[in-house]
């Protein structure tokens, strides 16, 4: 069989041919395909985005509609609304269209992901994930399914099914048995019609009558999390302990706030409460086993005062992946990174909560002191890596050798764009000038002297700025010890940077890996800036990549794929050598 793929506004656009590739719809046949960012730049091999199209095949434009022809081009190019992306030998997959993409929470979800996954169960004929209204989470996700004929399934066995195969940001809050999915008129399968269809009903889900409680809630746990229950969902008790979490209205938000709360308020570890197990039957049955579970086996981590740990990604086999945000941030912005990790890496953000509080200017020797002990007390040992950006890189790279002197050793410190403190040393790098020199001379050739010599010459600013800005930091910093402690995020960000300015790095025994953000001014092709200082500190050795973006921006989902599939590459091998 021959796949393909074609429009009305350009023909035939590409076909595999007799070299059949899984999932790819081939090369194409003769017109120029790319894929388009949010932002209307290009993309890059193997990232994903909106397929567009130039060249003689593709139209003009729209006959008599010059604004629905001036939407549909950019710069040449024909937008097709379809996304998907290409391999580096040209060959197309498409993973969706732009207009089906559903908005859950921020997390964007492509339904056809869901599709591809349920209908592989057995039971399943045919099945259309769409997305539904929702008043917090701007949409929520559903699925309309089609059995077989004389084939059986229920909604928590299928929502088992997927919860096994898909991230929770994936699985669908309502599963819908239809006896078939509604189609436009080509034929196609119209989510539209189906999102208008179910739009109110996730949220009026009816109370069960009191004739229909057959289980009703007995033990003092059971009741307890019925109470949560209530509140969060806002339904009446008493309640059935085997009926669903979601068929009573709740939601990937509701679910969130939910586990939250029996945190605090039962004492067991959040994170394994919104497990494959319970979302495959979320009943107070269901969860009353597992937090009696973990409680047995002493998984749940005790509380620490002024230590915030923030869940981005909870699934995966190996140790998890804790990371330290930059000075005043919430662990938020580190949400797409987490995300395009991959749902097989754990990914865990450390804060400090006393930044907010009359504690904010507590000594570094404190604050490491109370993450280093938090480490120690809930993760699995072996520990995996470190990380950190910018401040938090600091807090990494300390935390990383605390736990080394107390015999748990960790097997690298990742950096996201931390600069060595102390560094670049002005006098050291004067006489690297004159050492270097022969050799750098030597590697010169026409073409590159001219760019070579600029290079030096903004070094060279660079280091003369650099050694007058310590001094007057060095200046500032003194004067300004005995001020009052901080309260607002300007004030912060200036109690972190005074003790950046102070911290003196000692040797690590684990390796060190930098992520650069490409965009920051300072060039390194003649001599190393600060943020290379750390191979002097790395016994186990020192790499640094440069990734797209700025200091801030290398998070964004603009910028963040590359990193993020460098990290996943990183984590996994270091996971595979544990």
């Amino acid at each position: 069989m021959i796949h393909g793929y074609g429009m009305t506004e350009a023909g035939v656009i590409t076909n595999t041919g007799f070299q059949n590739r899984t999932g790819s719809v081939g090369k194409s046949i003769g017109v120029d395909v790319g894929i388009m960012a949010p932002n209307r730049g290009l993309l890059p091999c193997t990232m994903q985005g909106e397929i567009v199209l130039r060249g003689e095949a593709v139209m003009n434009g729209y006959l008599d509609d010059p604004e629905a022809s001036r939407a549909a081009f950019h710069n040449g190019w024909f937008r097709t609304g379809d996304l998907g992306w290409l391999t580096p030998d040209g060959e197309l997959f498409l993973t969706g269209r732009l207009r089906e993409m559903i908005n859950r929470g921020g997390q964007k979800v492509l339904p056809q992901e869901i599709d591809s996954v349920l209908v592989e169960h057995p039971s399943v004929e045919q099945t259309v994930a769409f997305g539904i209204p929702h008043p917090a989470l701007g949409e929520d996700i559903a699925a309309a399914v089609v059995l077989r004929q004389g084939a059986a399934a229920t909604e928590n066995e299928l929502r088992s099914y997927l919860a096994a195969r898909v991230g929770p940001a994936k699985l669908p809050s309502r599963i819908f048995f239809v006896d078939e999915i509604p189609v436009n008129a080509t034929g196609k399968a119209s989510r539209r019609q189906l999102s208008k269809l179910f739009a109110s009903t996730p949220q009026d889900a009816p109370p069960v009558p009191e004739s229909a409680r057959p289980n009703p809630v007995g033990d003092l746990l059971e009741q307890r999390i019925a109470s949560i229950w209530s509140r969060v969902l806002g339904v009446p008790i008493p309640l059935d302990k085997h009926q669903s979490f979601f068929g009573l209205g709740g939601d990937s938000l509701a679910l969130t706030q939910m586990v939250t709360i029996l945190g605090a308020e039962i004492g067991v570890d959040a994170r394994r409460l919104a497990s494959p197990r319970f979302l495959s039957a979320p009943t107070i049955g269901t969860l009353r086993e597992a937090i009696l579970e973990h409680r047995t086996i002493g998984i749940p981590p005790p509380r620490r005062a002024g230590v915030s740990a923030v869940v981005l990604q909870e699934h995966g086999t190996g140790p998890p992946f804790l990371c330290f945000p930059g000075a005043t941030l919430d662990a938020s912005y580190l949400g797409p990174l987490a995300r395009l990790v991959g749902d097989g890496q754990p990914f865990v953000v450390l804060r400090d909560t006393t930044w907010d509080t009359d504690a904010a200017a507590d000594a570094f020797e404190d604050l490491v002191s109370r993450f280093v002990d938090y480490i120690r007390s809930t993760q699995p040992q072996p520990l995996g890596p470190i990380g950190g950006h910018c401040f938090g890189g600091i807090l990494a790279f300390e935390c990383a050798c605390r736990l080394e002197a107390l015999g748990c050793a960790v097997p690298a410190v990742v950096l996201f764009d931390t600069a060595t403190p102390g560094y670049p040393k002005p006098l050291r790098h004067w006489i690297q000038y004159v050492k270097w020199a022969p050799r750098f001379a030597s590697t010169l050739r026409p073409k590159t002297v001219f760019d070579a010599g600029r290079d030096v010459i903004a070094h060279v600013r660079y280091l003369s700025n650099k050694s007058s800005q310590s001094r007057s930091a060095g200046e500032s910093v003194a004067e300004s010890a005995p001020v009052a402690e901080p309260t607002t995020r300007a004030s912060l960000w200036a109690v972190e940077a005074a003790i950046m300015h102070g911290y003196v790095p000692r040797p690590f025994g684990g390796s060190v890996i930098n992520f650069i953000a490409a965009e920051e001014p300072v060039s390194t092709r003649v001599l190393e800036d600060a943020k290379l200082g750390w191979r002097d500190f790395a016994r186990g050795g020192f790499e640094s990549h440069r990734v797209p973006g700025s200091h801030d921006s290398m998070f964004s989902e603009q910028h963040v794929t590359q990193l993020a599939n460098l990290l996943r590459g990183m984590l996994s091998g270091r996971s595979h050598k544990a």
